[in-house]
């Protein structure tokens, strides 16, 4: 038994190390298949793909070397279940795999419903033996309506809308529900221990693969249950580790960590994996043990043998894993987070950055920084970082800063207002839901107007700033149906909008009719983010793409900067120039805290005026 725990979690380690470091070459080949850049959850996809045909691999080189019926049926059960996984990844694009509503919980609870069939031909079996031991009837009879159970668990949520009407009740935790599936696994280790405890003397000498299967299918959901409940426990252990990290200058995230980015997101991916790898395993060792209870001894006959091929294949994944490591080590360490251009830190969470989103320079204020996860506003001057004063914490969300020379405003959508900043009377309410039923979002400053994004109720509000007067402009066209980021354009004499979600930009003149600046057709993805140069070029970051993307003012792309893979998500940026350079300032953010591990950055890239943005 212990040699076969042993084997299980070797593997699982190897197959998961290889995995890791099999991963960014395996994201580049699926980006180029695409033609575009992978997703998040498709690259914890591919790690748990990669990982589950390493391991069968493996396990398969050390069962053809005696090919009995009893090795050869779990591997062909689990082999059936990773192509009934890969299916899932496949074809739901619906929803994330960590998801309740992913399609994997059908096959989990499918193979739940089969191995409750199955414990119910078992218990059918001991009560027409009179010589099994009598607390066999009833513990099977027991393990088949858990299996009935956790199968419509699994389907109809139980325990989750029960975790949730105590939650709201009591006023808990969320972790509450999780801690519900934790005593799900947790009696599932009691309830094995005594079953092992009365049948251990007939299961170790007659009927050991079942044994061995329902052990590693009890530790498999157990550990599936410590994931999905102390997930949160690593998440904080690696966002001390990226903002430890984050204060050597020349230390940065290889895409080798990629896998890692939201901690979260891939522990309860894993987790639905080994919850359905554990119902697989009850499945096949019920099986198991009811074809030895039937046929004795035929689990055991061996039915084929090829002790040189076992020898060949497992040679040959070694060398293979040995090569995927070797190459991918010097990968693992890169100079920038950009790739071709030297990126260097301005500010990041040592200077309290926190969910950091806009930017906006203004050359009597400096440089402001929407820090939204700490709704402040901070300014960056001569490399100092500083806090705009608000005692009285009227400001609890920043999304979004502009500036005139007299003032700085900052949208804060779940307030619904826009704040204004002046050096005599500090943080006030400049409009609130009481002058227009607005969650604003981008904003910015135009002589006497200040242009508002309404990302909810799609559309552009002109107030006056000396008068607070509005007037409203409704974005109707659904390929603005998300307004994220606006900026004005001198040369043009224009609004320009992004627009996160179509993958759109809009430029408008208030009023007039708008018109496309830049759409996909131009590979964008998902702009967040715009700003002007003093020369008209716009430049805008995607975080779909993970880019830096430069435009003319007529909206051709004159060049890229790509980010690697753990600082591709992308939101402010601001440009500053003189006479001899321009540098940009782009924020790589932590996805709004709850996903990634990775601190809020600001970056400087400086890039001569003579060139262009570097195409990547």
């Amino acid at each position: 038994m212990l040699r076969t725990f042993l084997l299980v979690l070797l593997g699982a380690l190897w197959s998961g190390t290889v995995a890791v470091f099999m991963s960014p070459w395996l994201f580049d080949y699926r980006e180029e298949s695409l033609g575009r850049p992978l997703m998040y959850e498709g690259a914890v996809r591919i790690f748990i793909l990669t990982t589950l045909a390493l391991f069968l691999a493996g396990w398969f080189a050390l069962i053809i070397r005696r090919l009995t019926l009893g090795r050869l049926l779990p591997w062909l059960f689990m082999a059936t279940g990773s192509i009934m996984i890969f299916a899932v990844c496949q074809f739901d694009s619906q929803n994330a795999l960590y998801t309740e509503d992913s399609w994997i919980r059908y096959t989990t609870a499918g193979f739940l419903f089969l191995t409750s069939i199955l414990a119910s031909l078992v218990t059918r079996y001991y009560y027409l033996n009179s010589d099994s031991i009598w607390q066999l009837r009833w513990m099977w009879g027991f393990m088949a309506l858990a299996f009935v159970f956790l199968a419509c668990d699994e389907l109809l949520e139980i325990h989750e809308k029960l975790g949730a009407i105590i939650e709201q009740r009591f006023q808990l935790d969320h972790v509450f529900t999780d801690l519900i599936t934790f005593g799900y696994a947790t009696a599932g280790i009691l309830f094995m221990g005594y079953f092992l405890f009365i049948a251990l003397r007939e299961y170790a000498s007659q009927h050991v693969q079942f044994l061995q299967l329902f052990c590693v299918g009890v530790l498999a959901f157990f550990v599936s249950q410590v994931f999905d409940t102390f997930d949160f426990w690593g998440h904080e252990k690696l966002i001390r580790l990226g903002v430890h990290y984050s204060t050597f200058p020349d230390f940065f995230f290889s895409d080798l960590w990629y896998t890692l980015w939201s901690p979260k997101h891939v522990l309860n991916a894993v987790e639905e994996v080994l919850e359905n790898l554990a119902a697989i395993l009850f499945c096949v060792g019920v099986l198991l043990l009811l074809l030895e209870k039937n046929r004795t001894g035929s689990s055991k006959v061996v039915l084929l043998a090829f002790p040189k091929s076992a020898v060949v294949l497992g040679l040959t994944l070694a060398i293979a894993s040995l090569t995927a490591i070797i190459f991918a080590v010097p990968s693992s360490r890169i100079l920038s987070p950009a790739l071709g251009v030297t990126a260097s830190q301005v500010a990041g969470a040592t200077d309290g950055l926190f969910h950091t989103d806009g930017l906006f320079f203004h050359h009597k204020w400096g440089l402001l920084v929407a820090n939204e996860g700490k709704g402040n506003i901070l300014i960056i001057n001569d490399g100092k970082v500083r806090e705009l004063p608000d005692p009285k914490r009227l400001i609890t969300d920043t999304d979004a800063v502009t500036a005139t020379d007299e003032a700085v405003y900052v949208s804060s959508p779940s307030q619904h207002k826009v704040f204004r900043y002046t050096h005599d009377s500090g943080w006030s309410p400049f409009i609130g839901h009481e002058n227009a039923k607005a969650e604003p979002e981008g904003l910015v400053a135009v002589g006497s107007n200040l242009y508002i994004l309404d990302e909810r109720h799609h559309k552009i509000y002109a107030v006056d700033t000396d008068n607070r007067k509005i007037a409203v402009m409704s974005l109707e066209d659904p390929r603005w149906n998300t307004p994220e980021g606006i900026a004005y354009h001198p040369g043009l004499d224009e609004l320009l909008i992004t627009d996160d979600m179509s993958g759109y930009i809009i430029a408008v003149n208030f009023g007039l009719p708008p018109r496309i600046f830049a759409s996909p057709h131009n590979g964008l993805q998902n702009p967040e983010e715009i700003t002007v140069s003093k020369d008209g070029h716009v430049f805008v970051t995607d975080s779909g793409r993970r880019e830096v993307i430069k435009f003319d003012s007529d909206g051709n792309v004159l060049g890229r900067i790509k980010f690697h893979r753990m600082y591709g998500y992308l939101t402010g940026i601001a440009v500053l120039s003189d006479e001899k350079e321009e540098s940009l300032y782009v924020v790589s953010s932590d996805g709004f805290g709850s996903k990634s591990f990775m601190p809020s950055t600001i970056w400087k890239i400086p890039i001569s005026r003579s060139t262009t943005v570097p195409t990547r």
